[in-house]
């Protein structure tokens, strides 16, 4: 259940942000993504990713004190603070 759940809000995520979804998942193969060794390196993937995806526009993170430190590294190794 939880793995459904999971491919849901990536499939909403691709759709709001503009890739391509695939709503008749087969295997969880198909959800695609990177391997990461944990939060940080992945936000900074997001971050990266993003960065790349729109190049025109200014990443904006508004956390208000109450992000995780992995946001907060992966925004100073991305030089974005």
């Amino acid at each position: 259940m939880g793995t459904e759940v999971e491919a849901d809000v990536l499939n909403w995520l691709r759709e709001l942000i503009g890739y391509a979804v695939n709503n008749k998942l087969t295997d969880v193969s198909q959800l695609g993504g990177a391997v990461t060794t944990g939060g940080v390196m992945s936000n900074t993937y997001a971050l990266m990713a993003a960065a790349k995806k729109y190049p025109d526009k200014k990443i904006v993170i508004l956390p208000n004190n109450i992000g995780h430190y992995s946001l907060s590294y992966a925004t100073e190794w991305l030089n974005l603070v």
